[in-house]
Protein backbone atom coordinates (compact mmCIF):
# COMPACT_ATOMS: atom_id res chain seq x y z
CA UNK A 1 0.00 0.00 0.00
CA UNK A 2 1.42 3.40 -1.04
CA UNK A 3 0.86 6.18 1.52
CA UNK A 4 1.92 9.71 2.12
CA UNK A 5 1.86 11.46 5.49
CA UNK A 6 -0.25 14.38 6.59
CA UNK A 7 1.98 16.43 8.90
CA UNK A 8 0.83 19.33 11.07
CA UNK A 9 2.61 22.64 10.56
CA UNK A 10 2.28 23.28 14.30
CA UNK A 11 4.98 20.74 15.30
CA UNK A 12 8.38 21.93 16.59
CA UNK A 13 11.16 22.24 13.97
CA UNK A 14 13.25 19.08 13.45
CA UNK A 15 15.92 17.71 11.12
CA UNK A 16 14.44 15.59 8.37
CA UNK A 17 16.05 12.46 6.99
CA UNK A 18 16.42 12.01 3.21
CA UNK A 19 12.87 12.28 1.79
CA UNK A 20 11.20 9.32 0.19
CA UNK A 21 9.12 10.01 -2.89
CA UNK A 22 6.44 7.54 -1.84
CA UNK A 23 6.10 5.89 1.55
CA UNK A 24 4.13 5.77 4.78
CA UNK A 25 4.61 8.76 7.04
CA UNK A 26 2.45 9.97 9.88
CA UNK A 27 2.77 12.42 12.73
CA UNK A 28 0.97 13.22 15.96
CA UNK A 29 -0.83 16.50 15.44
CA UNK A 30 -1.92 19.07 18.02
CA UNK A 31 -5.43 20.31 17.27
CA UNK A 32 -5.85 24.07 17.31
CA UNK A 33 -8.87 24.00 19.67
CA UNK A 34 -8.70 23.89 23.48
CA UNK A 35 -9.39 20.56 25.23
CA UNK A 36 -12.64 21.74 26.73
CA UNK A 37 -14.43 19.09 28.77
CA UNK A 38 -18.17 18.75 29.16
CA UNK A 39 -20.39 16.19 30.77
CA UNK A 40 -22.71 16.35 27.76
CA UNK A 41 -20.16 16.73 24.91
CA UNK A 42 -16.55 15.49 25.13
CA UNK A 43 -13.65 17.19 23.30
CA UNK A 44 -12.93 15.98 19.73
CA UNK A 45 -9.16 15.22 19.44
CA UNK A 46 -7.29 14.27 16.20
CA UNK A 47 -4.11 12.29 16.90
CA UNK A 48 -3.02 10.85 13.55
CA UNK A 49 -3.81 10.96 9.80
CA UNK A 50 -2.60 8.73 6.96
CA UNK A 51 -3.37 8.90 3.21
CA UNK A 52 -3.50 5.90 0.86
CA UNK A 53 -2.75 7.24 -2.66
CA UNK A 54 -3.62 3.95 -4.38
CA UNK A 55 -7.12 3.86 -2.80
CA UNK A 56 -7.44 7.69 -2.62
CA UNK A 57 -8.54 7.51 1.03
CA UNK A 58 -7.65 9.41 4.20
CA UNK A 59 -7.61 7.56 7.57
CA UNK A 60 -8.02 9.88 10.59
CA UNK A 61 -7.45 8.53 14.14
CA UNK A 62 -8.22 10.23 17.43
CA UNK A 63 -10.67 10.40 20.35
CA UNK A 64 -14.38 11.25 20.35
CA UNK A 65 -14.39 11.68 16.56
CA UNK A 66 -18.00 10.45 16.65
CA UNK A 67 -20.42 10.81 19.61
CA UNK A 68 -23.99 9.58 19.96
CA UNK A 69 -25.40 12.90 21.13
CA UNK A 70 -23.93 14.86 18.17
CA UNK A 71 -24.63 14.83 14.45
CA UNK A 72 -22.63 12.71 11.98
CA UNK A 73 -18.95 13.64 11.57
CA UNK A 74 -17.97 16.06 8.72
CA UNK A 75 -14.45 16.20 7.18
CA UNK A 76 -13.20 19.04 4.93
CA UNK A 77 -9.83 19.52 3.21
CA UNK A 78 -9.07 23.14 2.23
CA UNK A 79 -12.78 23.86 2.59
CA UNK A 80 -13.81 21.00 0.27
CA UNK A 81 -16.08 18.39 1.93
CA UNK A 82 -14.81 14.82 1.74
CA UNK A 83 -17.14 11.83 1.52
CA UNK A 84 -16.99 9.91 4.82
CA UNK A 85 -16.82 6.18 4.06
CA UNK A 86 -16.98 5.00 7.70
CA UNK A 87 -16.80 6.55 11.16
CA UNK A 88 -16.29 5.35 14.73
CA UNK A 89 -15.36 7.09 17.96
CA UNK A 90 -11.61 6.58 17.23
CA UNK A 91 -11.37 6.30 13.42
CA UNK A 92 -12.81 8.11 10.39
CA UNK A 93 -12.19 6.96 6.81
CA UNK A 94 -12.74 9.66 4.15
CA UNK A 95 -12.45 9.70 0.34
CA UNK A 96 -9.67 11.95 -1.10
CA UNK A 97 -10.33 13.91 -4.34
CA UNK A 98 -8.88 12.27 -7.46
CA UNK A 99 -5.60 13.79 -8.73
CA UNK A 100 -4.95 15.88 -5.59
CA UNK A 101 -1.77 17.98 -6.09
CA UNK A 102 0.95 17.90 -3.40
CA UNK A 103 0.76 20.97 -1.14
CA UNK A 104 -0.32 22.39 2.21
CA UNK A 105 -4.00 22.10 3.20
CA UNK A 106 -6.22 22.86 6.20
CA UNK A 107 -7.89 19.66 7.52
CA UNK A 108 -11.03 20.10 9.62
CA UNK A 109 -12.96 17.40 11.51
CA UNK A 110 -16.36 18.37 12.96
CA UNK A 111 -19.36 16.74 14.57
CA UNK A 112 -21.26 19.94 15.33
CA UNK A 113 -20.91 23.71 15.78
CA UNK A 114 -19.52 23.82 19.35
CA UNK A 115 -15.85 24.42 20.18
CA UNK A 116 -15.41 20.93 21.63
CA UNK A 117 -17.00 19.43 18.52
CA UNK A 118 -14.32 20.72 16.10
CA UNK A 119 -10.63 20.21 15.40
CA UNK A 120 -8.50 21.70 12.60
CA UNK A 121 -4.83 21.97 11.71
CA UNK A 122 -2.47 22.65 8.74
CA UNK A 123 -1.24 19.55 6.90
CA UNK A 124 1.13 18.84 3.99
CA UNK A 125 0.37 16.23 1.32
CA UNK A 126 3.37 15.17 -0.74
CA UNK A 127 6.83 13.57 -0.53
CA UNK A 128 8.03 13.92 3.07
CA UNK A 129 10.78 12.53 5.20
CA UNK A 130 10.42 10.42 8.32
CA UNK A 131 8.41 12.02 11.12
CA UNK A 132 10.21 13.36 14.17
CA UNK A 133 9.66 12.16 17.72
CA UNK A 134 6.36 12.99 19.38
CA UNK A 135 6.51 16.16 21.48
CA UNK A 136 5.34 16.42 25.10
CA UNK A 137 1.65 16.68 25.80
CA UNK A 138 0.47 20.27 26.24
CA UNK A 139 -1.34 21.58 29.31
CA UNK A 140 -5.06 20.97 29.46
CA UNK A 141 -7.11 24.08 28.69
CA UNK A 142 -9.86 25.51 30.88
CA UNK A 143 -13.12 23.64 31.10
CA UNK A 144 -15.49 24.90 28.40
CA UNK A 145 -19.09 25.96 29.03
CA UNK A 146 -21.78 23.38 29.61
CA UNK A 147 -23.16 22.25 26.26
CA UNK A 148 -26.84 21.85 25.51
CA UNK A 149 -28.54 18.70 26.73
CA UNK A 150 -28.82 16.17 23.92
CA UNK A 151 -32.15 14.66 22.88
CA UNK A 152 -33.52 11.80 24.99
CA UNK A 153 -32.81 8.36 23.69
CA UNK A 154 -35.62 6.05 22.54
CA UNK A 155 -37.54 4.20 25.30
CA UNK A 156 -37.10 0.49 25.74
CA UNK A 157 -39.90 -2.02 25.01
CA UNK A 158 -42.55 -2.70 27.71
CA UNK A 159 -41.77 -5.49 30.15
CA UNK A 160 -43.87 -8.70 30.35
CA UNK A 161 -47.30 -8.53 32.08
CA UNK A 162 -47.30 -9.60 35.76
CA UNK A 163 -49.35 -12.63 37.02
CA UNK A 164 -53.07 -12.28 37.70
CA UNK A 165 -54.00 -11.86 41.38
CA UNK A 166 -56.05 -14.53 43.28
CA UNK A 167 -59.80 -14.70 42.71
CA UNK A 168 -61.94 -13.18 45.42
CA UNK A 169 -64.32 -15.27 47.59
CA UNK A 170 -67.54 -16.53 46.08
CA UNK A 171 -70.51 -14.45 47.15
CA UNK A 172 -73.91 -15.67 48.11
CA UNK A 173 -75.65 -17.77 45.64
CA UNK A 174 -77.15 -15.68 42.97
CA UNK A 175 -74.79 -12.77 43.70
CA UNK A 176 -71.54 -12.36 41.82
CA UNK A 177 -68.39 -12.58 43.90
CA UNK A 178 -66.22 -9.48 44.37
CA UNK A 179 -63.32 -9.13 41.94
CA UNK A 180 -59.93 -9.68 43.52
CA UNK A 181 -57.25 -6.91 43.38
CA UNK A 182 -54.98 -6.70 40.30
CA UNK A 183 -51.53 -8.12 40.85
CA UNK A 184 -48.47 -5.78 40.82
CA UNK A 185 -46.98 -4.87 37.42
CA UNK A 186 -43.75 -6.67 36.52
CA UNK A 187 -40.43 -4.78 36.21
CA UNK A 188 -39.58 -3.32 32.77
CA UNK A 189 -37.49 -5.49 30.47
CA UNK A 190 -33.90 -4.62 29.49
CA UNK A 191 -33.33 -2.02 26.77
CA UNK A 192 -32.85 -3.44 23.29
CA UNK A 193 -29.56 -3.12 21.34
CA UNK A 194 -28.98 -0.05 19.18
CA UNK A 195 -29.24 -0.77 15.47
CA UNK A 196 -26.28 -0.42 13.07
CA UNK A 197 -25.46 3.05 11.76
CA UNK A 198 -26.75 3.63 8.23
CA UNK A 199 -24.38 4.50 5.31
CA UNK A 200 -23.01 8.02 5.10
CA UNK A 201 -24.94 10.15 2.64
CA UNK A 202 -23.18 12.22 -0.08
CA UNK A 203 -21.83 15.60 1.06
CA UNK A 204 -24.10 18.55 0.47
CA UNK A 205 -23.09 21.64 -1.52
CA UNK A 206 -20.74 24.08 0.23
CA UNK A 207 -22.36 26.93 2.09
CA UNK A 208 -21.70 30.61 1.64
CA UNK A 209 -18.24 30.21 3.24
CA UNK A 210 -16.61 27.39 1.22
CA UNK A 211 -13.21 27.55 2.93
CA UNK A 212 -11.44 28.73 6.06
CA UNK A 213 -9.27 31.83 6.05
CA UNK A 214 -5.63 30.90 5.60
CA UNK A 215 -6.37 27.81 3.46
CA UNK A 216 -4.38 27.55 0.20
CA UNK A 217 -4.86 25.41 -2.91
CA UNK A 218 -2.66 24.85 -5.98
CA UNK A 219 -4.33 26.07 -9.17
CA UNK A 220 -3.92 26.38 -12.94
CA UNK A 221 -6.52 27.84 -15.31
CA UNK A 222 -4.75 27.17 -18.63
CA UNK A 223 -5.75 24.40 -21.09
CA UNK A 224 -5.09 20.79 -20.10
CA UNK A 225 -1.64 19.52 -21.10
CA UNK A 226 0.04 22.95 -21.16
CA UNK A 227 1.12 23.23 -17.48
CA UNK A 228 4.88 22.71 -17.13
CA UNK A 229 5.56 23.27 -20.86
CA UNK A 230 7.32 26.37 -22.16
CA UNK A 231 6.64 29.36 -19.93
CA UNK A 232 3.43 27.94 -18.38
CA UNK A 233 3.44 27.30 -14.59
CA UNK A 234 0.74 26.90 -11.92
CA UNK A 235 -0.20 29.31 -9.13
CA UNK A 236 -1.92 29.32 -5.71
CA UNK A 237 -5.42 30.27 -4.51
CA UNK A 238 -5.76 31.55 -0.94
CA UNK A 239 -8.91 31.74 1.20
CA UNK A 240 -10.08 35.15 2.41
CA UNK A 241 -13.46 35.87 3.97
CA UNK A 242 -14.62 32.27 3.50
CA UNK A 243 -13.98 32.23 -0.27
CA UNK A 244 -11.05 31.17 -2.46
CA UNK A 245 -9.50 34.11 -4.31
CA UNK A 246 -8.17 34.21 -7.88
CA UNK A 247 -5.22 32.02 -8.95
CA UNK A 248 -2.07 34.07 -8.25
CA UNK A 249 1.41 33.44 -9.72
CA UNK A 250 0.33 31.29 -12.68
CA UNK A 251 1.40 31.75 -16.33
CA UNK A 252 -1.01 30.49 -19.01
CA UNK A 253 -0.50 30.18 -22.81
CA UNK A 254 -0.42 33.36 -24.92
CA UNK A 255 0.24 33.98 -28.61
CA UNK A 256 3.68 32.93 -29.86
CA UNK A 257 6.22 35.53 -31.05
CA UNK A 258 9.76 35.38 -32.49
CA UNK A 259 11.78 35.69 -29.27
CA UNK A 260 13.31 32.26 -28.63
CA UNK A 261 10.59 31.30 -26.08
CA UNK A 262 7.59 28.94 -26.05
CA UNK A 263 4.73 31.31 -25.13
CA UNK A 264 1.88 29.07 -26.34
CA UNK A 265 3.25 26.17 -24.24
CA UNK A 266 2.99 23.49 -26.94
CA UNK A 267 6.57 22.24 -26.45
CA UNK A 268 8.02 24.02 -29.53
CA UNK A 269 9.85 27.36 -29.69
CA UNK A 270 8.93 30.03 -32.26
CA UNK A 271 6.78 27.66 -34.32
CA UNK A 272 4.29 29.08 -36.77
CA UNK A 273 4.06 31.40 -39.76
CA UNK A 274 3.42 35.14 -39.60
CA UNK A 275 4.39 35.59 -35.93
CA UNK A 276 5.41 39.03 -34.59
CA UNK A 277 9.09 39.62 -35.40
CA UNK A 278 9.18 37.16 -38.34
CA UNK A 279 10.89 37.75 -41.71
CA UNK A 280 10.71 36.25 -45.21
CA UNK A 281 12.71 33.01 -45.07
CA UNK A 282 12.80 29.60 -46.75
CA UNK A 283 12.34 26.32 -44.84
CA UNK A 284 15.60 24.46 -44.06
CA UNK A 285 14.44 20.98 -43.11
CA UNK A 286 17.91 19.36 -43.06
CA UNK A 287 19.52 22.22 -41.08
CA UNK A 288 22.49 22.74 -43.45
CA UNK A 289 22.01 26.54 -43.54
CA UNK A 290 20.48 26.60 -47.04
CA UNK A 291 16.74 26.88 -47.73
CA UNK A 292 14.77 24.65 -50.06
CA UNK A 293 14.83 25.59 -53.74
CA UNK A 294 11.32 24.17 -54.29
CA UNK A 295 9.52 25.82 -51.34
CA UNK A 296 8.11 29.35 -51.27
CA UNK A 297 9.34 31.97 -48.82
CA UNK A 298 7.18 32.52 -45.72
CA UNK A 299 7.28 34.85 -42.72
CA UNK A 300 9.30 32.64 -40.33
CA UNK A 301 11.25 33.25 -37.13
CA UNK A 302 15.07 33.47 -37.46
CA UNK A 303 15.36 30.87 -34.65
CA UNK A 304 13.32 28.33 -36.66
CA UNK A 305 14.73 25.82 -39.17
CA UNK A 306 14.88 28.33 -42.01
CA UNK A 307 17.31 30.26 -44.21
CA UNK A 308 17.41 33.54 -46.11
CA UNK A 309 18.44 31.71 -49.33
CA UNK A 310 16.74 29.00 -51.40
CA UNK A 311 19.79 27.39 -53.00
CA UNK A 312 19.47 23.88 -51.49
CA UNK A 313 18.62 21.44 -54.30
CA UNK A 314 17.69 18.69 -51.78
CA UNK A 315 16.42 19.87 -48.39
CA UNK A 316 16.18 16.35 -46.94
CA UNK A 317 19.96 15.59 -46.88
CA UNK A 318 22.44 17.86 -45.05
CA UNK A 319 25.29 16.53 -47.27
CA UNK A 320 23.61 18.07 -50.31
CA UNK A 321 24.15 21.84 -50.33
CA UNK A 322 25.75 24.64 -52.34
CA UNK A 323 29.55 24.75 -52.00
CA UNK A 324 29.89 21.10 -50.89
CA UNK A 325 33.63 20.30 -51.25
CA UNK A 326 33.54 16.65 -50.20
CA UNK A 327 33.24 13.84 -52.79
CA UNK A 328 30.86 10.87 -52.47
CA UNK A 329 31.01 7.40 -54.02
CA UNK A 330 27.27 6.65 -53.55
CA UNK A 331 24.39 8.55 -55.21
CA UNK A 332 22.09 10.99 -53.41
CA UNK A 333 19.04 9.49 -51.65
CA UNK A 334 16.44 11.35 -53.67
CA UNK A 335 13.94 9.16 -55.60
CA UNK A 336 12.75 12.18 -57.63
CA UNK A 337 16.27 12.99 -58.93
CA UNK A 338 17.19 12.21 -62.55
CA UNK A 339 19.75 9.42 -62.82
CA UNK A 340 22.33 11.61 -64.57
CA UNK A 341 22.36 14.05 -61.64
CA UNK A 342 22.50 11.48 -58.83
CA UNK A 343 26.00 12.65 -57.71
CA UNK A 344 25.38 16.42 -57.84
CA UNK A 345 26.07 17.03 -54.11
CA UNK A 346 27.11 20.70 -54.52
CA UNK A 347 23.89 21.74 -56.36
CA UNK A 348 25.96 23.02 -59.31
CA UNK A 349 23.85 21.25 -61.94
CA UNK A 350 26.78 19.01 -62.98
CA UNK A 351 28.55 15.94 -61.64
CA UNK A 352 32.21 16.68 -60.90
CA UNK A 353 34.69 13.75 -60.83
CA UNK A 354 37.14 13.45 -57.96
CA UNK A 355 39.98 11.69 -59.92
CA UNK A 356 40.45 12.38 -63.65
CA UNK A 357 44.15 11.47 -64.37
CA UNK A 358 45.13 8.41 -66.45
CA UNK A 359 48.13 6.23 -65.63
CA UNK A 360 50.62 6.33 -68.56
CA UNK A 361 51.37 3.16 -70.45
CA UNK A 362 55.08 3.63 -69.68
CA UNK A 363 54.33 3.42 -65.96
CA UNK A 364 55.49 5.61 -63.05
CA UNK A 365 58.36 8.00 -63.81
CA UNK A 366 60.71 10.40 -62.00
CA UNK A 367 60.84 14.17 -62.42
CA UNK A 368 63.76 16.32 -61.20
CA UNK A 369 63.31 19.75 -59.65
CA UNK A 370 66.05 22.25 -58.81
CA UNK A 371 69.56 22.36 -60.30
CA UNK A 372 71.29 20.09 -60.61
CA UNK A 373 68.26 17.75 -59.82
CA UNK A 374 68.04 18.48 -56.12
CA UNK A 375 64.66 16.72 -55.70
CA UNK A 376 63.04 13.77 -57.52
CA UNK A 377 59.27 13.19 -57.62
CA UNK A 378 57.40 10.11 -58.92
CA UNK A 379 54.54 10.89 -61.29
CA UNK A 380 52.06 8.78 -63.23
CA UNK A 381 49.35 8.15 -60.56
CA UNK A 382 45.97 7.56 -62.28
CA UNK A 383 43.36 5.22 -63.73
CA UNK A 384 44.36 2.32 -65.94
CA UNK A 385 42.94 2.42 -69.51
CA UNK A 386 39.97 4.80 -68.83
CA UNK A 387 38.45 7.12 -66.25
CA UNK A 388 35.28 5.55 -64.72
CA UNK A 389 32.10 7.53 -64.14
CA UNK A 390 30.59 8.51 -60.79
CA UNK A 391 30.06 5.50 -58.54
CA UNK A 392 31.84 3.17 -61.01
CA UNK A 393 34.99 1.21 -60.15
CA UNK A 394 38.27 0.63 -61.97
CA UNK A 395 41.98 -0.14 -61.51
CA UNK A 396 43.92 2.77 -60.01
CA UNK A 397 47.74 2.99 -59.84
CA UNK A 398 49.49 5.01 -57.15
CA UNK A 399 53.12 6.09 -57.74
CA UNK A 400 55.36 6.91 -54.76
CA UNK A 401 59.06 7.64 -54.11
CA UNK A 402 61.26 4.80 -52.87
CA UNK A 403 64.17 7.04 -51.77
CA UNK A 404 64.79 10.78 -51.97
CA UNK A 405 67.50 10.13 -54.62
CA UNK A 406 65.89 7.79 -57.08
CA UNK A 407 63.49 5.00 -57.87
CA UNK A 408 59.67 4.82 -57.95
CA UNK A 409 57.28 2.35 -56.42
CA UNK A 410 53.78 1.61 -57.79
CA UNK A 411 50.71 -0.07 -56.27
CA UNK A 412 47.45 -1.00 -58.04
CA UNK A 413 44.05 -1.31 -56.38
CA UNK A 414 40.40 -1.41 -57.36
CA UNK A 415 38.82 1.99 -56.58
CA UNK A 416 35.37 3.62 -56.88
CA UNK A 417 35.08 7.02 -58.54
CA UNK A 418 33.70 9.70 -56.16
CA UNK A 419 31.90 12.86 -57.31
CA UNK A 420 30.04 15.96 -56.17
Amino acid sequence: MRRIGLVSHGLAACSWLAPTALGIASAVVMPSVAHAQSTSRPQLVVEKAEADLAAETLLIEGQKLLWNNDSAVLVTLAGTPLAVLSATETQVLAQLPSGLDPGSYRLRVSRGTGTVQNGSFDVTIGAVGLAGARGPKGDMGDTGPQGLTGPAGPGGPAGPQGPTGPQGPIGQQGQPGAQGPTGPQGPPGPQGQTGATGPQGPPGPPGGGSCFDGDSLNCYTGPAGTKGKGLCVGGVRTCQGGALRACVGETVPVAESCDGKDENCNGSIDDGIGLPGCEQRYPDADGDGHGSSVAEAACLCPQSASSTNNLDCQDTDADVKPGQAAFFSVPRKDPTLEEKMAFDYDCSGTEDLSLTALHPETGCYEVCTGYPCFFKTCLGTGWVDSVPGCGKSGSYVTCSNVTPYGGCQSSTANRVQACH
